[in-house]
């Protein structure tokens, strides 16, 4: 009988999903991040800790039978943002058709439930906490500079602070051209500069966001502060 129970188990732990990060051991509650992430609030945690365990055991039930597949299942980049995760649930529903049973319907299921719970949570804590942070800041009259270690953590953080900060309107005059000829001057071309780097530096220098934010520096230290209001 005990070891008919063990096989029982055995059989049934790759399918098995944990309830919460509560349930893990203390070793994989630091690898699901049991860890301060600076936002305020509990809403939707259980939700979020669910898109994780799920999104990794469908992972590693996918890797058991693609022996071509290899790295971590619990990707740190799920924990900041949900931009790579959707990436990589586009990428197992299309390995899922290649799998067997039962191991495709336990995946399917993961996937489903996966999607349910995003709907449910909005934006990733980590986007929201930031964005409360450099929205304040900015209120303050300060500039932010991020950085990201992920190129789909950028991308997303870049679309909700966005959302989240108030607009920056560039001024009419001068024309961006103008703008392009006065950084040329500051800015003479680079020396093997084969990438096209000055170019492109320059191009962001005269974006809208930084053409608002630089004429509101001018602003400030040649005008009285009612002649160009803050945006």
């Amino acid at each position: 009988m005990a070891k008919k129970a063990t096989a029982a188990v055995n059989a049934l732990s790759p399918f098995v999903i944990r309830h919460g990060i509560d349930d893990l051991s203390d070793e994989e509650q630091a690898d699901f991040g049991r860890v301060r992430i600076g936002h305020r609030g509990t809403k939707g945690k259980s939700e979020r800790v669910g898109v994780d365990l799920r999104m990794d055991r469908a992972s590693r039930l996918a890797k058991r039978q693609e022996a071509d597949r290899s790295g971590a299942t619990n990707d740190v980049r799920f924990h900041v943002g949900w931009r790579h995760l959707d990436a990589e649930r586009k990428e197992l529903r299309k390995e899922t058709s290649r799998l067997t049973e039962p191991v495709k319907a336990v995946i399917a299921h993961h996937l489903e439930i996966v999607q349910r719970l995003l709907g449910r949570v909005g934006v990733h804590p980590k986007m929201e906490a930031v964005g409360a942070v450099v929205k304040e800041k900015v209120k303050e009259g300060e500039k932010v500079v991020l950085f990201c270690h992920h190129h789909a953590t950028a991308q997303e953080l870049t679309a909700h602070l966005g959302k989240v900060l108030p607009k920056v309107v560039p001024p009419r005059a001068p024309r961006s051209e103008m703008w392009r000829r006065a950084w040329r001057k500051v800015f003479p071309e680079w020396k093997d500069d084969h990438l096209g780097l000055c170019d492109v530096f320059i191009g962001w220098l005269c974006s809208d966001l930084i053409r608002g934010q630089t004429w509101e520096w001018l602003g400030v230290h040649q005008h009285p502060p009612t002649v160009l209001p803050r945006h």
